[in-house]
């Protein structure tokens, strides 16, 4: 038993160099990861000059749901009255991304030269763009200058990381083989953890001494292109 316990702990993978980089690559995709959804809201609000309906329309494009909600009643008739009922659509973006790269990540793809015949590579090359991509929509989220840019960037950022989301086992798999995916994973969600604690704090602080969420968001941003 105590073999199987010490097989599945193994810290033999923190010297490892591929898992390492990955890990490191997680942990900065946490810092600039969760951050923007605390924050949505009050830069549509504080910095945007938006109603409370239109910060909550913007949290449900962007596909997330704080868990202090309570359940929505409302006719349907009056739906669109309700300022609440937008979250009626919550996961709508990021659900939509994870059933596509779900669906792309198992089959290959008709790329020339034969480049998108190696599903493991094909995973790994998504799981980077993707990211960098969320990365380059925060970095530049400080142009969104009303609800309806604001809305497209929750969108987008919602739907591109949906891959990072579903994937992140898969790569370890590809990366490091099954046998090893109980402990890797263990290992990497302690990594992801401590990129979510110290991330938010973070840029909120920045949010504190400027007055705004500019450098919040540039500072998510980077950190999730720094990351790949």
């Amino acid at each position: 038993m105590f073999k199987t316990i010490s097989s599945m702990l193994s810290l033999s993978l923190m010297i490892d160099p591929v898992f390492l980089i990955f890990a490191v690559s997680n942990l900065l995709t946490s810092v600039g990861f969760n951050s923007p959804l605390y924050f949505l809201p009050m830069h549509a609000t504080r910095g945007l000059s938006l109603d409370s309906a239109s910060s909550s329309k913007v949290i449900s494009v962007y596909g997330t749901v704080f868990s202090g909600l309570q359940p929505i009643e409302c006719d349907l008739k009056n739906a669109y009255m309700n300022d609440r009922i937008p979250l009626l659509i919550t996961g709508v973006c990021n659900t939509l991304g994870r059933v596509v790269f779900g669906v792309i990540a198992d089959h290959q793809l008709p790329l020339p030269y034969g480049l998108g015949r190696d599903t493991a590579r094909n995973r790994l090359w998504m799981y980077n763009i993707t990211l960098s991509l969320c990365g380059l929509f925060t970095t530049f989220c400080f142009l969104c200058a009303g609800f309806v840019s604001l809305a497209i960037y929750a969108g987008l950022f919602g739907f591109s990381i949906a891959c990072y989301i579903c994937l992140t086992s898969v790569i370890l798999v590809d990366l490091l083989g099954l046998d090893k995916l109980t402990s890797a994973f263990g290992l990497l969600l302690l990594w992801q953890g401590a990129g979510t604690v110290f991330g938010p704090p973070i840029a909120g602080y920045l949010a504190d001494i400027t007055y705004a969420y500019t450098w919040s968001f540039i500072f998510c941003g980077v950190n999730l292109l720094v990351r790949t």
